[in-house]
């Protein structure tokens, strides 16, 4: 997994057969407010703070406001197949999703 600056593009701009999970690590623990205005691809986002897990959700491409309530030390990006995209979204277990999972990506 590549860690990038909080301030880079992350996952936009990407195409998904390029797109590998990326990680945002921050140095004190913050709100955030984020976007997947360019990418072009639905992302599972995994928010931490220290080593607990706070929020995840699945995004669709092209959402202009993701924000989280409680203040986060880590955010994780996973590109997502449409196919993984719609069961997270009917609620089943990520780690069916992981068996789908034809590239190698790690959660």
């Amino acid at each position: 997994m590549q860690t990038v600056s909080p301030f880079s593009f992350g996952l936009m701009f990407q195409t998904y057969n390029s797109a590998h999970p990326i990680q945002f690590i921050f140095k004190k623990p913050r709100k955030v407010a984020m976007t997947t205005l360019f990418c072009f691809f639905p992302i599972l986002m995994l928010f931490y703070n220290g080593k607990k897990l706070v929020d995840k959700r699945a995004i669709a491409p092209f959402n202009l406001n993701i924000s989280v309530d409680k203040p986060v030390t880590k955010i994780i990006e996973i590109p997502l197949t449409k196919k993984e995209f719609v069961m997270i979204k009917e609620g089943k277990n990520l780690l069916a999703i992981e068996k789908l999972n034809h590239r190698g990506r790690k959660l």
